[in-house]
C-alpha cells in the first residue's frame, strides 16, 4: 500500500516536472539552433531534451495509471485497510523531490559549466542519494555519458557547451 502511494505521488511530481520543462522551460531556456548534418532532418539544440523529457512524461503518466489500478484493485479487495488512514513517509518523498531539484541544478550547470562537468557531478550525487553503494553503477553512469558525448559531438556532429 505504501509502495502504491509513493508511486502515485512520485509519478504525479516528475509529470509536474516533466510538463513545466516542455511547456516553459526548454523552449525559454534553449534557443533553436541547427549543427551539422542534423539540420536537413530537422534536428536542433531542443530535439534531445524534448526527446527526453516526453519519455519522462510518459513513463510518469504510465506509473500514475498503473498504481491507481492496482490502488483500484486493492481497495476492492481489501476495504478494511482503506478505514486506516496510511500516511505517506514524507523521507521518501523528501529524495523524490531533491531528485527533482537535482535534475534542475543538471540542466542549470550544463548550461553554465558544461556537459562534462555537470555530467561528472550530478549523477553520482544521484545515485548516492538513492543509496547505491555499487561502484559499477557510478561507471556505468560515466560510460553512458562518454557514449552520449561521442553520439553527440562525433555522430551527429552537434557541440555540446
Amino acid at each position: 500500500m505504501k509502495k502504491i502511494q509513493q508511486d502515485l505521488i512520485s509519478g504525479t511530481i516528475v509529470a509536474v516536472f516533466s510538463a513545466i520543462m516542455i511547456m516553459y522551460i526548454i523552449p525559454l531556456g534553449i534557443s533553436v539552433t541547427s549543427f551539422g548534418e542534423g539540420a536537413s532532418m530537422g534536428i536542433n539544440s531542443q530535439t534531445f531534451p524534448l526527446v527526453a523529457t516526453y519519455f519522462m512524461l510518459i513513463a510518469s503518466c504510465v506509473l500514475i495509471v498503473s498504481s491507481g489500478l492496482k490502488l483500484l484493485k486493492l481497495k476492492k479487495e481489501h476495504p478494511e485497510e482503506f478505514k486506516v488512514k496510511n500516511k505517506p513517509r514524507w523521507k521518501d518523498e523528501l529524495r523524490t523531490a531533491i531528485l527533482v531539484c537535482l535534475c534542475v541544478l543538471y540542466a542549470i550547470l550544463f548550461s553554465t559549466v558544461g556537459y562534462v562537468i555537470a555530467t561528472l557531478i550530478i549523477p553520482p550525487c544521484m545515485l548516492l542519494l538513492m543509496g547505491s553503494r555499487d561502484w559499477k553503477h557510478y561507471v556505468s553512469v560515466y560510460c553512458v555519458g562518454i557514449v552520449i558525448y561521442v553520439i553527440f559531438k562525433f555522430i551527429m556532429g552537434i557541440p555540446l557547451p
